[in-house]
């Protein structure tokens, strides 16, 4: 996968793992999208780790629910709420 498109469409979330301290991060696809735009390529992304400002750092591809929120009880569909039978 080269772009961030493609993480979309392979339904998959990048994980940044810091190399000097063991400090990670899951980006959602969603944010990818809305601050770098779905042609980025993902080598071309340069991260800064939040705990010792390092700038090494591995890329690795996690499947997609990782970096979303997990789905409410109630959805919104048609104009009208809707319970999700269980």
């Amino acid at each position: 996968m080269k772009t961030v498109y493609d993480l979309i469409r392979h339904r998959a979330t990048l994980q940044v793992i810091c190399t000097n301290c063991p400090n990670t991060g899951i980006l959602n696809h969603r944010f990818l999208v809305h601050h770098f735009g779905g042609r980025m390529v993902l080598a071309e992304i340069r991260f800064v780790c939040r705990s010792c400002q390092g700038r090494r750092y591995r890329l690795k591809l996690v499947s997609d629910h990782l970096g979303e929120s997990p789905p409410l009880k109630m959805q919104w569909f048609r104009g009208v709420y809707e319970k999700v039978l269980d």
